[in-house]
């Protein structure tokens, strides 16, 4: 799980209990000017999603930590059991060019980001 905050014009992605050891991943900060989008996501590959480094994964039941693919980076913290609260958001100009993320409440933090990302 990740928690979504708004910082000085940086959108914070706060990783949450065990993901924290399992993804070696605290946060990612992400200026709120390199969003391109966010939208729920309901068609993410339960298949093979990259090179893995570092991370875990366990088919059909989670995906966490850093995945290179098709010549991007993207960081995913999903438990296949909470898909529902899924969010995708897309970036430019920095190390990961997706976040597929499960947060506590997805509008609330698509509402978030896009409040943010708008403003600049």
């Amino acid at each position: 799980m990740v928690e979504v905050s708004l910082v000085d014009g940086t959108v914070r992605f706060e990783v949450q209990g065990a993901d924290r050891l399992l993804g070696l991943k605290n946060r990612v900060e992400v200026p709120a000017e390199h969003i391109k989008s966010v939208r729920r996501e309901t068609n993410f590959p339960t298949f093979w999603a990259g090179l893995r480094a570092p991370g875990a994964e366990v088919p059909g039941v989670l995906r966490i930590g850093s995945y290179y693919h098709h010549g991007a980076w993207t960081y995913w913290d999903l438990h296949w059991s909470h898909r529902d609260s899924v969010i995708t958001v897309e970036t430019d100009l920095h190390r990961y060019q997706r976040l597929i993320i499960e947060v506590p409440d997805p509008d609330a933090a698509i509402a978030a980001i896009e409040s943010v990302r708008t403003a600049v």
